[in-house]
């Protein structure tokens, strides 16, 4: 069932069990597994041995499987990049907001004070009747104490997947006049994943590829200059010798980030059955998130699904 995936008949059996075991038992065929596995890897950025089968079918089944096709996108979620990067999104909102964005407070605790909620931060704490958080739940969890303790047990158990984005920045775009996509997927190696991702402006050619799942996790304690040889190397057997010498190169650790603390989320074998769905209102405190999303969780289209039901839950509870 579409954003209730512990509700299916056999989920007991498809949750007890991982995404890499399965596929070694139910699938024959070396190549498909493979490519199961990598898909597997590259939607959840962990290891499928650590993956469960049912939160991976319900993925596939909220995201219109393997070639998905959205209702307003030729590709669904998976079709766009945003020119200029994604936070233009919440710019754009922010400068219809104005001064009440306040910058620098991140939120340490939300707790119940009486009627209300104080959101406590390094500049104090703020009083309100309703709060909507939207972060990770592996960080909203430990911030909320206020919320149900089967949710944030349910929180705990949510892992979330590393990924590092490796950008090499060249000065024309060399593997196409080899008639090449720059597009590339590899189910071996440390990288995973290529996309040509050059601005639209013709300023520099740019190939960005993927680290994911315990490569990643294991990518800040290598040496830098390894990595970057690692990973011009892996470059270079896809699209020629040319992608060894970038004009620059640039690594973005999500997971070193501590305010995604990694990428998209999932959960290990036997923690969906446990009837717990991160979504709605509990005491005060809306859950919203891409991982709050029915239609696209873990992707960005998920994340404005998941936000526009918080807004029209919050405005319905003032209303009353």
């Amino acid at each position: 069932p579409a954003g209730a995936p512990g509700e299916a008949a056999d989920a007991a059996a498809l949750d007890a069990i991982a995404v890499g075991p399965w596929l070694a038992g139910a699938v024959a065929d070396p190549a498909a597994r493979e490519r199961i596995a990598l898909h597997a890897e590259l939607v959840f950025a962990v290891d499928p041995a650590g993956l469960s089968l049912l939160d991976y079918l319900a993925r596939l089944g909220a995201t219109g499987g393997f070639a998905p096709r959205g209702p307003d996108l030729p590709g669904g979620g998976r079709d766009h990049r945003f020119v200029g990067g994604a936070q233009r999104l919440a710019l754009g909102l922010a400068d219809r907001v104005g001064d009440a964005v306040r910058l620098g407070e991140p939120v340490a605790a939300i707790e119940a004070a009486g009627d209300a909620l104080a959101v406590r931060g390094p500049a104090g704490s703020h009083a309100a009747r309703r709060v909507v958080l939207a972060v990770p739940p592996s960080l909203a969890g430990p911030i909320a104490p206020a919320l149900p303790a089967p949710l944030r047990r349910f929180a705990a158990a949510i892992q979330r997947g590393a990924v590092v984005k490796c950008f090499a920045a060249y000065d024309r775009a060399f593997w196409r006049d080899a008639g090449l996509s720059g597009e590339a997927y590899r189910p071996r190696g440390t990288v995973r994943a290529v996309v040509d991702a050059s601005p639209p402006d013709g300023a520099a050619a740019v190939l960005l590829a993927f680290v994911v799942g315990p490569a990643a996790d294991a990518w800040q304690g290598r040496d830098p200059a390894e990595r970057r040889g690692e990973l011009l190397d892996a470059l270079a057997e896809l699209f020629g010798d040319a992608a060894r010498a970038p004009r620059d190169y640039l690594e973005a650790d999500w997971a070193a980030d501590p305010w995604s603390a990694g990428c998209v989320a999932s959960t290990p074998p036997g923690a969906l059955t446990a009837g717990v769905v991160w979504r709605g209102a509990h005491g005060g405190i809306h859950l919203a998130g891409t991982e709050a999303a029915v239609r696209w969780p873990g992707y960005m289209e998920g994340a404005i699904e998941a936000g526009e039901r918080a807004a029209a839950e919050l405005l319905a509870a003032l209303a009353r």
